[in-house]
């Protein structure tokens, strides 16, 4: 009896364990990171395409130019230069954190950005 109870408990533990880890590994690949560049914009949806993608923000998204300082979206045109941080939520991509970049940023010069590190 106090053996079925142990292997029961190990059990028991072992499959916690493993919802636990499936579901913040799930949490991490629903999170987004990656610059792009504006195709279209819909300031009155809420909604803009960025590298072929659709993404959409709402009143929690932090907008900042690359200096990191707050800016507003009606700054953001087609054709220029984004960074995103967004998740999965349901079935569309919402923008976190959005920076206007002032051109492409390649590998040599990320760390004069610390938003993209």
């Amino acid at each position: 009896m106090v053996k079925n109870s142990v292997w029961k408990g190990i059990i028991l533990s072992i499959v916690c364990m493993i919802i636990l880890l499936t579901s913040t590994y799930a949490s991490e690949e629903d999170k987004i990171k990656f610059q792009g560049k504006i195709m279209n914009l819909n300031l009155e949806r809420k909604m803009m395409i960025v590298n072929e993608g659709l993404f959409v923000w709402d009143e929690k998204t932090v907008i900042n130019n690359h200096e990191g300082s707050l800016v507003t979206i009606e700054k953001f045109k087609p054709d220029l230069w984004v960074y995103i941080e967004g998740e999965r939520v349901k079935k569309q991509i919402v923008i976190r954190k959005i920076n206007l970049l002032p051109k492409y940023i390649d590998n040599k010069e990320r760390n004069r950005y610390p938003f993209m590190q």
